[in-house]
């Protein structure tokens, strides 16, 4: 997004910055903490120091504004990598290596506000959408070619996923607040991702021996359950702010006036979240009480949360895009719900790995599961046993260091 990496005070600082550079700025870190639809050209003109018709002088409406972040955000990690190139098989992990360094160097200079576009990037247009998965598939092009001179046995697309690997690690440092300095940080961050190309891909041939325990709420009936089956539905394919009770319940052909007396929509969608993570539970403390070694109970806790998400992916999504956008009142259960799952993870981690400090650990849960939403995104979902192992493999590996 900004233009001197090297200095990133300097080009974040909107007092240092013509206007239209000011806007962006200013208006990433109100997109960032209130959302695309909640944000107002108001807020961002008055946090500028800007007037309307200065706004109006250099973006059409709010929607050019939002386009103009989300894609400046990955303009410039393309930016940060352009020339990095080789045809020579012996320079290519070098290569690679630059790439990730650069790269890394981005995502810690605008991590204040370089995430929300995760979420938030599905009020795109089409053709918005488009150029935005353009520009991420031009990184992972940059790092997966090098990558086969340097790795000649691996496939194309395994070289892609382990590509996508490495950058959805390096872009978990916008989704959660660290204390670890930036030095730390782009260690951390360039080791892991390195570690996925490094990686060996997973067997082809696979049988997931302990499936996820199913949410119940996919088996209930009750119109209560048609309305969170609905609510998951439509939240999913078009995001919490684009979606209304009355659009649940026609959906889930539910009379609207009880629908709406019976339950909000962030109602709903909690009660479902909290079902969902007792079943996570179960098999979390599955995982807890079959294990024999430190390390067993890691690989343990990793591989049933990569499952569960695979089995009720579309609740996780929107859970993890959109719980901070819930009523007031329910962001407590959601965050109590997060912290369950990241402190096992956590503290498996410290009990396996002893080298690491708390907020080390803390920092690559978090990036582990980041990697599982990204990647299970990216293969769209597909809950066989091969696609399921494919991602737990990586996301073991970020946090219990197998190869």
């Amino acid at each position: 997004m900004h233009n001197d990496t090297s200095n990133p005070d300097a080009a974040t600082s909107p007092t240092l910055a013509d206007p239209r550079t000011r806007l962006r700025i200013v208006a990433a870190g109100v997109f960032a903490t209130r959302g695309y639809n909640d944000a107002s050209i108001e807020e961002v003109c008055s946090e500028a120091g800007l007037d309307a018709e200065t706004f109006s002088t250099h973006y059409e409406d709010k929607y050019a504004l939002f386009k103009d972040v989300v894609l400046a955000n990955a303009r410039e990690m393309v930016r940060a990598t352009d020339g990095i190139e080789t045809h020579d098989p012996r320079q290519a992990r070098s290569v690679i290596t630059r790439i990730i360094e650069n790269a890394t160097r981005v995502a810690i200079a605008t991590r204040a506000t370089g995430g929300f576009y995760r979420s938030e990037h599905r009020y795109l247009r089409r053709e918005d959408a488009h150029e935005l998965s353009e520009l991420i598939g031009e990184l992972h092009r940059r790092v997966w070619q090098p990558l086969m001179l340097h790795r000649p046995k691996l496939t194309e697309d395994d070289a892609t996923l382990m590509a996508a690997a490495a950058f959805s690690v390096i872009a978990s440092i916008t989704i959660h607040a660290t204390s670890l300095p930036a030095p730390k940080v782009q260690t951390l961050l360039t080791v892991t991702a390195m570690r996925m190309l490094d990686s060996e891909p997973a067997p082809a041939q696979v049988h997931i021996d302990q499936p996820a325990t199913r949410p119940t709420w996919h088996d209930d009936t009750s119109r209560d359950g048609q309305l969170l089956k609905a609510a998951v539905d439509l939240c999913f394919q078009r995001g919490y702010h684009a979606v209304t009770i009355d659009d649940v319940a026609t959906a889930a052909g539910i009379d609207v006036a009880w629908a709406r007396q019976h339950a909000s929509l962030s109602d709903i969608l909690t009660r479902g979240c909290l079902n969902g993570y007792q079943a996570l539970k179960t098999d979390l403390n599955q995982a807890l009480e079959s294990s024999v070694s430190a390390r067993d109970t890691l690989l343990g806790l990793c591989r049933a949360y990569v499952r569960h998400y695979m089995v009720d992916y579309k609740l996780m999504t929107v859970y993890l895009a959109d719980a901070r956008n819930f009523d007031d009142g329910d962001h407590g259960p959601m965050l109590e719900l997060q912290d369950y799952s990241v402190t096992l993870c956590t503290r498996a981690m410290q009990d396996a790995r002893p080298e690491l400090s708390p907020t080390e650990a803390t920092f690559l849960a978090f990036a582990s599961m980041s990697l599982v939403s990204d990647l299970a995104r990216m293969l769209r979902w597909k809950n066989d046993d091969a696609t399921t192992r494919r991602i737990e493999k990586f996301a073991c590996m970020v946090m219990a260091l197998i190869r």
